[in-house]
């Protein structure tokens, strides 16, 4: 049965990263800091080519932007975060509140293959730095934001986002 709010097309949608994640199809859970970082940059080229070629392949995109998502969640699962699937939902849920459909309903999936390619960035640089100096954003917050882009990619995908919120 096709999801009647956004809060369903969530919680839908984070079932099919938890399903990948369980696959594991980019083996992640074994990659040590230099292959995270390599693995993350071929999904940012991907989705930068994605971007600049204005291409209507969309499957390519939301699969790199899925990838991206596993890839997080293995990696703060080796920093000792193990995923609580309902915190993120929960999480995902707050924030759609406060931000609403229209910032990514602008850009679509091209703004959300840009944000994500942002996060990636960001990701490396807070890999590459002392810890304590880092401000506003914790590298676990970076990393929720990617699987954050994934569920809205795939629910862009799926056409789902534009659903109302449950409040």
């Amino acid at each position: 049965m096709a999801p009647n709010t956004w809060n369903d097309a969530c919680a839908a949608a984070l079932g099919e990263l938890r399903t990948t994640r369980q696959f594991n199809p980019i083996g992640a859970a074994s990659m040590d800091e230099e292959q995270t970082s390599l693995a993350f940059g071929i999904i940012s080229e991907s989705l930068g080519s994605f971007v600049r070629s204005r291409s209507d392949n969309t499957t390519l995109a939301v699969a790199a932007m899925s990838n991206a998502a596993v890839l997080a969640l293995c990696v703060l699962e080796s920093k000792g975060h193990p995923t609580n699937w309902e915190d993120l939902y929960n999480m995902l849920c707050r924030k759609q509140h406060d931000y609403g459909h229209q910032n990514i309903s602008n850009f679509g999936l091209v703004g959300v293959a840009v944000r994500v390619c942002d996060k990636i960035a960001r990701a490396e640089n807070l890999r590459t730095r002392d810890t304590n100096a880092v401000k506003n954003e914790t590298v676990i917050d970076t990393y929720e934001d990617i699987v954050g882009y994934a569920v809205i990619a795939l629910m862009l995908d799926s056409d789902t986002f534009m659903l109302p919120l449950e409040v």
